[in-house]
């Protein structure tokens, strides 16, 4: 089961009770960064063209390994999308592929699917 809260251009609330997802936030800041958060933990802060559908990170640690995050999208239509998830790291590769249509309730579909990765 999934729920959305989308208020365009100031956030997207999703809650599932998945095992892996339960939460995945995105939030506009008062500086016109974006706050990304999955399962209540902070990823990131981006700065983002909303125009470009995508956002991307990039995290660098101490030890010299970093990962970079991207998040794009098709559109803005929270009832019917495909959303792309890319992990590109040290020790870490992820592309998975999302997509849903809930536009008719008796006939929805959701699908996702990744492959990677991990040392």
């Amino acid at each position: 089961k999934f729920e959305a809260d989308h208020n365009p251009g100031s956030y997207l609330h999703v809650k599932s009770n998945t095992n892996t997802l339960s939460t995945f936030k995105v939030d506009k800041l008062a500086n016109g960064m974006c706050k990304v958060e999955l399962n209540g933990k902070e990823l990131l802060q981006v700065d983002f063209n909303k125009d470009e559908n995508t956002i991307s990170h990039t995290t660098s640690l101490a030890d010299d390994h970093s990962l970079t995050t991207t998040v794009s999208w098709e559109s803005d239509n929270l009832k019917k999308n495909h959303v792309n998830l890319k992990l590109n790291g040290t020790e870490r590769q992820l592309d998975a592929h999302f997509n849903w249509n809930v536009t008719n309730p008796a006939a929805m579909t959701m699908s996702g699917k990744g492959k990677g990765n991990n040392k």
